[in-house]
């Protein structure tokens, strides 16, 4: 072990080398322009950090719901007891700071308060809904939001499905866009129809998976607890 840990050290060491011996045109440009290119970098990492800030105030918020912030995570350091629930806790902070939303970071703390609360496990839909999370943005929430209301959905061929006829000229490019997204994470799926009376392809439908149901639960949760209007 300790020699694949030496290994590791070397090739961190050999990274930091080379990125450190590599003079950047646009920080030249900066150089010129201001001696102190060190501030310029601690400025833009405070900016940066705002939004990260504003995400995990959002989170917390919605983790503790009714309570206070310092008793939900106080719980939730006694649901810490063992290493499965300390990797996926410790994965939820860390998809909260890399989100690219605050609804999304938000989510993330409703899902982690719900779980948390009920002394359960993290589950399959957990961690399909944590990797989606990381990676959309409120924009793509909102599209999700109205997607997923009862007027797009349709089961008249003896299940339940995404009715893309009903989709408005001005929404399609939106919503065909966050239902191939959710395809591709899982919270949407494709079957393809067939008539069994006539024998003949009628094409591929989206549908909803349980995860999508947990998302717009999830959503609802965030709006009520932050007063927030999607």
């Amino acid at each position: 072990m300790s020699i694949i840990l030496s290994k590791l050290n070397n090739l961190l060491n050999k990274i930091n080398t080379i990125c450190e011996s590599r003079e950047f045109s646009c920080v030249k440009e900066v150089a010129k322009l201001n001696e102190k290119v060190e501030s310029a970098m601690d400025v833009a990492t405070s900016i940066s950090n705002i939004a990260d800030s504003w995400k995990l105030a959002s989170a917390l918020k919605c983790l503790a719901k009714d309570q206070n912030v310092e008793k939900s995570i106080n719980d939730l350091y006694d649901y810490v007891t063992n290493p499965d629930r300390a990797f996926y806790v410790s994965t939820c902070f860390r998809k909260i700071i890399l989100s690219n939303s605050m609804i999304a970071a938000s989510i993330i703390g409703v899902m982690l308060g719900e779980i948390e609360n009920r002394k359960r496990e993290f589950d399959r839909t957990d961690i399909i809904l944590l990797n989606i999370l990381e990676n959309i943005s409120d924009y793509d929430i909102r599209i999700f939001y109205e997607l997923m209301s009862n007027k797009y959905i349709s089961n008249d061929i003896g299940r339940e499905y995404i009715d893309e006829v009903k989709f408005p000229n001005e929404k399609k490019n939106d919503f065909f866009e966050i239902l191939e997204l959710g395809e591709k994470y899982r919270i949407f799926g494709i079957f393809t129809y067939h008539s069994d009376e006539e024998s003949f392809f009628l094409g591929e439908q989206y549908y909803k998976k349980p995860a999508a149901d947990k998302l717009m639960d999830y959503i609802e949760q965030v709006k009520q607890i932050l007063n927030y209007n999607i």
